[in-house]
Protein backbone atom coordinates (compact mmCIF):
# COMPACT_ATOMS: atom_id res chain seq x y z
CA UNK A 1 0.00 0.00 0.00
CA UNK A 2 1.59 3.46 -1.44
CA UNK A 3 1.36 6.48 0.76
CA UNK A 4 -1.63 7.86 -1.05
CA UNK A 5 -3.87 4.65 -0.37
CA UNK A 6 -2.73 4.25 3.25
CA UNK A 7 -3.65 8.19 3.78
CA UNK A 8 -6.99 6.94 2.33
CA UNK A 9 -7.39 4.03 4.35
CA UNK A 10 -6.65 5.84 7.42
CA UNK A 11 -9.49 9.10 6.13
CA UNK A 12 -12.11 6.19 6.12
CA UNK A 13 -12.03 6.07 10.19
CA UNK A 14 -14.89 8.13 11.30
CA UNK A 15 -12.87 11.69 12.89
CA UNK A 16 -9.92 11.43 10.39
CA UNK A 17 -9.08 13.91 7.67
CA UNK A 18 -6.41 14.78 5.39
CA UNK A 19 -4.51 17.09 8.18
CA UNK A 20 -5.13 14.01 10.32
CA UNK A 21 -4.03 11.20 8.42
CA UNK A 22 -1.11 13.04 6.91
CA UNK A 23 0.24 14.02 10.52
CA UNK A 24 -0.40 9.98 11.61
CA UNK A 25 1.89 8.67 8.44
CA UNK A 26 4.57 11.12 9.10
CA UNK A 27 4.90 10.05 13.08
CA UNK A 28 5.78 6.83 11.60
CA UNK A 29 2.95 4.98 11.77
CA UNK A 30 2.86 3.95 7.87
CA UNK A 31 1.65 0.63 8.32
CA UNK A 32 -1.44 -0.44 9.75
CA UNK A 33 0.72 -3.11 11.59
CA UNK A 34 2.53 -0.43 13.54
CA UNK A 35 -0.75 1.15 13.85
CA UNK A 36 -1.94 -2.08 15.64
CA UNK A 37 1.07 -2.05 17.77
CA UNK A 38 1.09 1.45 18.66
CA UNK A 39 0.11 2.08 22.21
CA UNK A 40 -2.62 4.67 23.20
CA UNK A 41 0.21 6.95 24.34
CA UNK A 42 2.20 6.39 21.33
CA UNK A 43 -1.18 7.39 19.30
CA UNK A 44 -2.17 10.68 21.40
CA UNK A 45 1.36 12.38 21.15
CA UNK A 46 0.37 13.14 17.74
CA UNK A 47 -1.37 16.26 16.95
CA UNK A 48 -5.05 16.60 16.44
CA UNK A 49 -5.31 12.51 18.32
CA UNK A 50 -7.60 12.69 21.50
CA UNK A 51 -7.78 8.77 23.50
CA UNK A 52 -11.17 8.34 22.24
CA UNK A 53 -9.89 8.64 18.60
CA UNK A 54 -6.56 6.95 19.03
CA UNK A 55 -8.69 4.23 20.61
CA UNK A 56 -10.82 4.10 17.69
CA UNK A 57 -8.14 4.07 15.40
CA UNK A 58 -6.66 1.05 16.72
CA UNK A 59 -10.07 -0.76 16.65
CA UNK A 60 -11.11 0.27 12.85
CA UNK A 61 -7.32 -1.08 11.60
CA UNK A 62 -7.99 -4.25 13.82
CA UNK A 63 -11.42 -4.63 12.31
CA UNK A 64 -9.80 -4.09 8.83
CA UNK A 65 -6.53 -6.39 9.47
CA UNK A 66 -9.02 -9.32 10.55
CA UNK A 67 -11.05 -8.95 7.38
CA UNK A 68 -7.79 -8.92 5.03
CA UNK A 69 -6.77 -12.65 6.86
CA UNK A 70 -9.79 -13.86 6.40
CA UNK A 71 -10.09 -12.66 3.16
CA UNK A 72 -6.40 -14.36 2.76
CA UNK A 73 -7.33 -17.78 4.93
CA UNK A 74 -10.62 -18.04 2.67
CA UNK A 75 -8.07 -17.58 -0.81
CA UNK A 76 -6.07 -20.18 0.46
CA UNK A 77 -8.57 -22.76 1.20
CA UNK A 78 -9.53 -22.56 -2.29
CA UNK A 79 -6.28 -23.70 -3.27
Amino acid sequence: MDKEEFIRFLMSIPGIGRAKAEAIYESGFDTKEKLINASIEDLVRIKGISENLAKRIKEEVGKEVEKEEEKEEKEEEKR
